[in-house]
């Protein structure tokens, strides 16, 4: 992974409009990193660094508009929209090409196989030209001006600002996205809901980035939830974790549990610990049990105060 370099951002609870200004910085340095630097974002492994720098980048401007008025990042964000697009239908091309690769089983492999390879590489080389062709009209200078400009327009006012803290902040949007993986996480009762399941999967690691994000600030209490969010996401990568007979959350979820999977029972616990916030909480905490089709299957996501 080509990582950009290690950047000053702010490790304490200091003014909202001065921290989360200094994290935008951070994401977007690495952004024009990956950009500017090699192998750059034309190769595999560019293609894919860039793609997360923006990502995340874009969580947290998506993170940001619940809390200020963001649209000054507008033409920004349109920008780096058009690039993740064109570098998502690269992406999806390797990520067949890698996956058909293991069963061609060399010069000797199904002619099948090998012709589907053939297309894809066809594909890859349509979509990679059309990529090169943006990068060629968008330059670093450009998306750096419109960034400046923008973060000058939004924390240039930090009386708009609601919340009085970063923590605070962190709170409710951590509740936020979790809120949001509760709710999607119905997809679970249903291995052939692949839309359903994908964007349970999304929404995990939306809520991931969030978090992650505030490690700083909470420390090693956050970081394990992180690393169980992580865990969750990984986990529902895989195909085989969506068959019916198999357990939903990975066995070694260091605060959940998953009991003796089978076709009739199962309960899942998923406890997943936050400091307290007001935001949906009653008794520092927030609970949501979901019922199987059948009635029988229940999982439990909660999230306990610390």
């Amino acid at each position: 992974m080509n990582e950009a370099p290690p950047t000053d951002s702010p490790d304490h609870d200091t003014d909202p409009p001065v921290w989360f200004s200094a994290v935008l910085q951070e994401l977007f340095g690495k952004i024009i990193w990956q950009l500017t630097s090699g192998p750059g974002p034309t190769t595999v492994e560019g293609i894919h660094d860039t793609r997360v720098a923006i990502r995340r980048f874009r969580s947290l401007m998506r993170d940001l508009k619940t809390l200020v008025d963001a649209h000054p990042f507008k033409p920004l964000l349109k920008q780096l929209k058009k690039l993740a697009d064109e570098m998502g239908s690269v992406r999806d091309e390797d990520v067949f090409i890698e996956g058909l690769a293991k069963i061609a089983g060399g010069s000797d492999g199904p002619a099948a196989i090998h012709r589907l390879l053939e297309n894809a590489h066809e594909r890859r080389g349509k979509a990679l030209q059309k990529l090169s062709a943006t990068l060629d009209n968008i330059s670093a200078d450009e998306l750096s001006g419109l960034f400046n400009a923008a973060a000058e327009s939004v924390f240039g006012a930090p009386e708009l600002f609601w919340p009085t803290s970063v923590s605070a902040a962190g709170r409710h949007l951590i509740h936020r996205r979790l809120a949001e993986l509760i709710d999607a996480s119905k997809a679970i009762y249903d291995p052939a809901d692949s839309k359903g399941l994908h964007k349970m999967r999304i929404t995990a690691k939306r809520l991931r980035y969030a978090s992650n994000i505030y490690v700083p600030i909470f420390g090693d209490q956050l970081r394990e939830f992180v690393d169980e969010t992580a865990d969750l996401q990984t986990f529902w990568a895989k195909p085989t974790t969506m068959t019916s007979g198999s357990p939903i959350f990975p066995p070694n979820c260091k605060k959940g549990s998953v009991g003796p999977p089978g076709p009739v029972r199962r309960k899942t616990n998923l406890r997943l610990c936050w400091p307290n916030s007001s935001a949906n909480v009653q008794n520092g905490t927030l609970g949501h049990s979901i019922s199987g089709p059948n009635g029988k299957r229940r999982t439990d996501l909660t999230t306990c105060g610390l």
